[in-house]
């Protein structure tokens, strides 16, 4: 029957997941705390498939939902800022870190695509993940830009992606940057692990555009058993040349931090920040194998819990 359906109607389908997505995302920015725990709890169990112990959580990815509902603090939130992280950035490293930025304006109607190189990118500085990469302006489609743009705008991410609260007070702001990538047209991305501010692991982040692999080492380089989300490249990756300067550097930002993922860029061995992660994979990206998600949770220390 639901086959039948969705033949005679081609677009009913999407157009209730839709109204589910929009359903849900009031329901979580009207939500009490009390509800709050219960949308985590459920979300948790469908995606990580083991039951959320906000009381006492031994998981990394617990530990990164009870910081979602009481951990958030203030510095999280400028720092999750693409844009005001940047100041940051350049008082605790330097302004040669920063990826070149060529404007920020509020709204698509400010931007003057003609002023704008043939390659370029545009992200939202309230959000993970919300960006449009420009490859060709002359084969740009401007409606859907608009669109995007609108949407992000008018949309808090903290209730839109489950309640990552580090992005609800964040005005929201467009960063235009330039297209960077290596000599092979890939943006390597280092992500480092941290704890405690100290680095332990750092998984590289390559294919971004294509064929996506993550591939887990640790700080003397030594391949891990482990992976988020994405398999890991079969082949062995070779140990960025400047990877102590990025150590050093990855070090430098997490200080303070009981945990953070910080996340930096290597082309063709100039380092670029990208940008300080506090809820890793929204805490619903599976560590596999499942055993690695606890064992990884005994390196997160909440002062809270111990």
């Amino acid at each position: 029957m639901k086959q039948k359906i969705k033949k005679a109607f081609p677009g009913l389908t999407k157009w209730v997941q839709n109204v589910k997505k929009i359903r849900d995302y009031r329901y979580r920015k009207n939500s009490t705390l009390e509800q709050k725990r219960k949308i985590l709890e459920d979300t948790y169990m469908e995606r990580i498939g083991v039951p959320l112990d906000l009381d006492n959580p031994k998981r990394y990815t617990e530990k990164i939902q009870w910081t979602k509902l009481y951990g958030i603090t203030e510095q999280m939130s400028l720092l999750s800022d693409k844009y005001r992280v940047r100041e940051w950035v350049k008082k605790t490293i330097g302004t040669e870190y920063l990826l070149p930025l060529i404007t920020v304006v509020k709204s698509f109607d400010e931007i003057n695509f003609a002023s704008l190189p043939e390659k370029f990118v545009i992200k939202s500085n309230n959000s993970s993940g919300w960006n449009i990469i420009v490859k060709d302006k002359l084969k740009l489609n401007l409606k859907d830009v608009r669109k995007k743009m609108n949407f992000w705008q008018r949309t808090n991410y903290a209730y839109y992606s489950v309640l990552e609260m580090q992005y609800e007070s964040i005005a929201p702001l467009f960063l235009i940057e330039e297209y960077t990538t290596d000599h092979n047209d890939e943006l390597n991305d280092y992500k480092f692990l941290c704890f405690d501010g100290i680095p332990y692991f750092c998984w590289v982040d390559t294919g971004r555009f294509a064929h996506h692999t993550r591939t887990v080492y640790d700080m003397d380089w030594v391949r891990q058993p482990w992976s988020q989300v994405y398999d890991p490249k079969e082949v062995y990756i070779e140990k960025p040349q400047n990877f102590k300067k990025m150590k050093e550097l990855a070090t430098i930002l997490c200080k303070g931090f009981k945990h953070v993922r910080v996340d930096l860029y290597n082309v063709d061995g100039k380092i670029y920040f990208g940008e300080m992660t506090f809820t890793n994979g929204n805490g619903f990206d599976r560590i596999v194998p499942d055993q690695y998600d606890e064992i990884l949770g005994g390196y997160f220390k909440i002062d809270n819990l111990e």
